[in-house]
């Protein structure tokens, strides 16, 4: 009906906004909080606190993949109206989420337990110890609201969880910077960290109770038909996620190894930078997955074809243009953020943002293949990746440094994203392969013409001020809409957008053609 069909768009535009807007909250917490926070503890326990980050990062494969799969399962039998197999999905991920949140618990205790090996000296090691124990706690208290999370996103309530992440993202910042300026340290920030996390989980479990109502708690067999199906599911995202833990954390402990824990913390300028790139593309383009999941429920390859390619002509544009701006603003832009001291980061900027400029483009067909379990051999692939990343990483740090960290990352991220996963992605979906490559290649060629006259006003006046990068940046995008909207942008996709922007004035313009149309005229998932 055509309410059900403005609610749905209404919810991936609202969705698709406020997670936007949550990570420029993040990229602009990061821009003041960065240098603040390193200024604070200096280079050397700056690079432990990152250090321990990276172990915790690792907790993340503690998922197991089962956060995936409960969005794309409930998804599905939402799709299908299905709600007793929604219950039973739910309940039997919330008892493997407890069972996790406890080996989390365990496996904290033995890293606190085997400290000394990972620090220098008796003093890192108590810090080291302390830290790992209170992140490992909140990471463990932390995985049963996962099973929340991923239940909301499966009901397309991603401005909930996006709402929920940018208060808990104000909260932080308010206690870290407070903690640092009455003297506290690297200590502090656990503790920090720790209590901001408690508000975002009580919000989880009332939002997903106001929002579910017909949900109910009953204990499933934790070894039935539906753990084997999320399992299935989820450890081939288990997988890829391994890959994306060999990409970026085992960098901090190459270089570590390797040069130093001061040039962790250069490194990981330049790998924040493309961090924030990398999850506002995710933020934008994320949400459409638990629909392309309601959508092969009931069969309809045909909208799910036009809203992919739709959102590949998006991600493409955007990612080119923000890519651009990391290659030609970044060099000033660090320069005058963080000092001169610093700018080594910026060659590994340039090549770490080629790279994921290819991958990110690539982003729909990503999303796209966990949506209809078609990404088993991806998690291989990105598993390859991961270990060619690594062996090409622990190479070329002897001879370049950290710049060859960053190389080690690009060369196999450049092959596998612009080569291997278009085949992999047109011979399991329903698109063909020379249709999608046309597309790909065109979308590449208008934002490559678009980016040619911000390049002209880069060169000539963008400079290490961050008002002449903001003209700068702003009169490129000038320059750059109208290209994408007139060149890239058919008149259909052009409208959609228009809607997903400004939904309510675009549903009073279709009012006076919606009250004239027949009530027997249905509305077609392809609609959405």
């Amino acid at each position: 009906m055509v309410p059900t069909r403005r609610s749905t768009a209404r919810l991936l535009a609202s969705g698709s906004v406020l997670r936007a807007a949550n990570l420029a909250a993040q990229i602009v917490v990061a821009f003041f909080l960065t240098p603040f926070v390193i200024h604070h503890l200096g280079d050397r326990m700056y690079g432990l606190w990152a250090l321990v980050g990276t172990f915790i990062g690792y907790y993340g494969l503690l998922d197991l993949g089962l956060a995936s799969a409960v969005s794309r399962y409930v998804a599905r039998a939402l799709g299908k109206g299905d709600r007793e197999e929604c219950g039973r999905v739910f309940n039997v991920a919330l008892e493997l989420y407890l069972a996790l949140g406890l080996v989390v618990v365990a496996l904290s205790l033995v890293l606190a337990f085997l400290s000394p090996r990972f620090a220098h000296s008796p003093q890192d090691a108590a810090l080291f110890w302390k830290i790992i124990l209170i992140l490992g706690f909140s990471v463990a208290l932390s995985f049963p609201v996962n099973v929340f999370g991923g239940l909301l996103s499966a009901e397309l309530r991603m401005d909930s969880v996006a709402l929920t992440e940018i208060l808990t993202q104000l909260l932080r910042t308010s206690l870290i910077a407070v903690a640092l300026l009455a003297g506290g340290k690297v200590l502090a920030l656990a503790w920090v960290t720790f209590l901001s996390n408690v508000p975002r989980m009580a919000a989880y479990l009332t939002i997903a109770h106001r929002q579910c109502p017909w949900l109910r708690f009953h204990v499933q067999p934790l070894f039935g038909q539906s753990t084997k199906v999320l399992f299935s599911y989820g450890v081939f995202a288990l997988v890829a996620q391994l890959s994306d833990q060999l990409r970026f954390n085992a960098d901090s402990l190459v270089i570590t190894a390797f040069v130093s824990l001061a040039a962790v913390t250069h490194f990981r300028i330049a790998a924040l930078m493309v961090t924030c790139l990398m999850n506002l593309m995710i933020g934008l383009v994320g949400t459409i997955q638990p629909w392309f999941s309601r959508m092969e429920a009931v069969g309809d390859y045909g909208a799910i074809k036009s809203k992919f390619l739709f959102a590949m002509k998006l991600a493409v544009a955007t990612v080119g243009f923000i890519g651009f701006g990391f290659i030609f603003w970044g060099k000033p832009f660090i320069q005058r953020w963080m000092g001169r001291p610093y700018l080594d980061a910026y060659p590994c900027l340039v090549v770490l943002t080629l790279g994921y400029v290819a991958a990110l483009g690539q982003g729909p067909s990503t999303i796209l293949l966990y949506a209809i379990s078609k990404h088993r051999f991806f998690a291989f692939m990105n598993l390859a990746e991961g270990v060619v990343n690594l062996a090409l990483s622990l190479w070329l740090v002897k001879s370049l440094g950290i710049f060859g960290v960053a190389l080690g990352t690009f060369i196999p991220m450049l092959v596998t994203k612009l080569i291997v996963q278009p085949l992999y992605v047109c011979r399991v979906s329903f698109i063909p392969y020379g249709e999608y490559m046309r597309e790909l290649g065109r979308s590449l060629l208008v934002t490559g013409v678009g980016l040619l006259i911000p390049g002209l006003i880069s060169a000539r006046f963008a400079t290490g001020n961050y008002y002449s990068l903001m003209a700068v940046a702003l009169s490129s995008l000038i320059c750059y809409m109208p290209v994408i909207c007139f060149l890239h942008l058919t008149r259909e996709e052009r409208a959609i957008l228009a809607e997903a922007i400004l939904p309510n004035r675009a549903a009073r313009a279709q009012q006076p053609a919606l009250s004239a149309a027949n009530s027997t005229d249905g509305i077609s998932p392809a609609e959405l």
